[in-house]
């Protein structure tokens, strides 16, 4: 009898503990897709609301970055470029390290250029440093090298894999 009950609490705290991951994935993908938004409206602020704190600290703050972004954008549009669209998919298991908590939220960029469409699937690396009620985030194409991860993230949990980043796919027109 003790063995069956002792099963029956074991199956109920794992339940329990895949809905409250389920439920932490469902704020970070809400925050993601504020993010992605934000960036679509030019709504730079609300974008650096959003993303990793280590990050705007090492770009100078807040004020620094938002020129950042923009200057960038600015650029890209002076060469043609323009961003048609940034969607997020569904994020992955969550990743325990010390106080910290991650997971990996699937992107896809669609771009037009001049004579070309172009469309990148990449990722955004949700970070918590609260058990999962606020999120940051980082774009995962900027943590390809290992002085990225170095400079920007906090430890990496052995059970997370950082997605390869992905060769964007060109259409000509």
């Amino acid at each position: 009898m003790f063995r069956i009950v002792s099963i029956f609490a074991l199956l109920f705290a794992m339940t329990s503990a895949r809905a409250d991951d389920a439920v932490k994935a469902a704020a970070a993908k809400r925050v993601a897709e504020e993010l992605s938004e934000a960036m679509m409206a030019r709504h730079y602020d609300k974008v650096v609301d959003r993303t990793f704190d280590k990050l705007v600290a090492a770009a100078g703050g807040r004020e620094k970055i938002i020129k950042i972004i923009q200057s960038g954008i600015q650029r890209g549009e002076n060469e043609g470029m323009k961003i048609i669209s940034l969607k997020v998919g569904e994020p992955g298991e969550l990743h325990h390290e010390g106080e910290n908590s991650f997971l990996v939220v699937p992107t896809t960029t669609q771009v037009r250029f001049p004579k070309a469409t172009g469309v990148l699937n990449g990722y955004m690396l949700g970070i918590s440093k609260d058990s999962g009620k606020t999120w940051k985030f980082l774009e995962g194409n900027n943590l390809e090298s290992e002085t990225a991860r170095t400079l920007f993230l906090p430890k990496l949990p052995a059970t997370l894999k950082l997605p390869k980043k992905a060769e964007p796919i060109i259409t000509n027109d």
